[in-house]
């Protein structure tokens, strides 16, 4: 049986806020651009990229919305998510004396990463259709790297966080 956690609402700090317009705003762009390129776009398109950044595979040219909509149903299901705190799991105990505090730090965590996910997808189609365009057959090298490091620096930086403030 899971511990009784209390249900509180952590109070969005402006930066929080900033974080979320930011998220909504980028989400909207990026389905504008989608929209924007589609027609321009050849009749195959890369949609798969090994390690190092080489196209390796190629499909229809109406999988490019497939980025901005699986980006949507994760930003929408993670604000839902962000609503309950209490049902997380936490690197430490939750107490009535840390809820609040622990509740912020993960609820801050999944913003981040909700603006990193919109963004990093974002990046990926407009590389898709640039590499589409021109024919480059490839991404930046760093690409990989960079995402990793992004990715798991933000869940590093919270969790961290979490367990230092406990």
């Amino acid at each position: 049986m899971k511990p009784y956690r209390p249900k509180l609402h952590p109070t969005l700090t402006p930066t929080d806020k900033a974080v979320e317009i930011a998220g909504w705003v980028t989400l909207s762009l990026f389905w504008c651009y989608i929209l924007l390129s589609y027609k321009t776009l050849p009749e195959v398109i890369p949609t798969h990229f090994g390690a190092g950044g080489k196209a390796d595979g190629f499909v229809d040219k109406t999988t490019v919305f497939g980025l901005p909509a699986i980006s949507t149903v994760l930003y929408v299901g993670l604000t839902v998510l962000n609503r309950f705190p209490q049902l997380y799991n936490f690197a430490v105990e939750i107490t009535p004396e840390n809820a609040l505090r622990q509740y912020t730090i993960a609820t801050r965590m999944i913003r981040w990463l909700k603006l990193g996910i919109v963004v990093l997808f974002a990046v990926i189609a407009y590389s898709t259709i640039a590499v589409a365009d021109t024919k480059t057959p490839q991404l930046s090298e760093w690409f990989f790297p960079i995402t990793m490091a992004v990715t798991f620096g933000v869940v590093g930086y919270f969790l961290t966080k979490s367990i230092l403030k406990a």
